[in-house]
């Protein structure tokens, strides 16, 4: 019971910031102080997964790409990147979980299988780690191959 409560309230979370403005200021904060310039696309890159994830704090990855979506032209026009490939940069940020609440899976996964915390977090953090360091820089190596940057 105790984990349907807590889907529950993370998607009750998502609506909630999407329908009070709230996502929507800290969307435009976010566009105004992350380093996102046409010269150097690699900067851009990681501005972009770094929204993502920021956002991934306030609303959790059910409700980012609901978010992100709604600025992507703006984050399209600041970077000089393709639309499509500016909303397709956003799944690296948001299927990647730096804490075990921001990804609803993970915490059934927990109560279900009675997984401490700690255990929850150390995975977490060494997805992120696995998927900042490895393969953040193979999607945008992948990117520049096929032009899309």
């Amino acid at each position: 019971m105790r984990t349907c409560i807590y889907v529950a309230g993370i998607l009750g979370l998502a609506i909630a910031v999407t329908q009070t403005g709230i996502g929507g200021a800290v969307g435009n904060a976010l566009l105004q102080v992350m380093p996102l310039d046409k010269d150097n696309p690699f900067t851009s890159f990681l501005a972009l997964t770094g929204i993502t994830s920021a956002l991934n704090f306030i609303m959790t990855a059910n409700g980012v790409p609901a978010l992100y979506t709604t600025f992507a032209q703006s984050f399209a026009d600041a970077t000089g990147f393709p639309l499509l490939s500016v909303i397709m940069i956003q799944v690296l940020g948001y299927s990647t979980p730096l804490l075990p609440y921001q990804a609803s899976p993970i915490v059934v996964a927990m109560g279900l299988g009675k997984v401490p915390a700690r255990a929850g977090m150390q995975l977490c953090l060494a997805l992120a780690a696995v998927s900042y360091l490895i393969l953040l820089p193979l999607d945008y190596a992948w990117y520049q191959l096929l032009g899309k940057l």
